[in-house]
């Protein structure tokens, strides 16, 4: 009996372990995700800057602010 209890407690901390390794690969993806899409929005702004077009600009900007501010509700 002793012996299964022992697998069981084992059995338990295996999967909490597996669980917790899940977690953090997700978070790491969000991570890689977010890093991307950073890019993608930098390299956007530099076109913008550079085609001189202040309504573009704006408009990017005011995109960019509602993107960040619905990310910091979903923290």
């Amino acid at each position: 009996m002793e012996e299964k209890s022992v697998l069981l407690e084992n059995l338990y901390n295996l999967h909490r372990g597996i669980d917790y390794i899940y977690q953090k690969q997700n978070y790491k993806m969000k991570l890689e995700n977010d890093r991307r899409k950073a890019k993608q929005i930098q390299a956007q702004l530099q076109n913008l800057l550079e085609s001189n077009s202040s309504n573009k600009i704006e408009k990017m900007m005011r995109q960019r602010y509602a993107d960040i501010q619905s990310s910091a509700n979903n923290l």
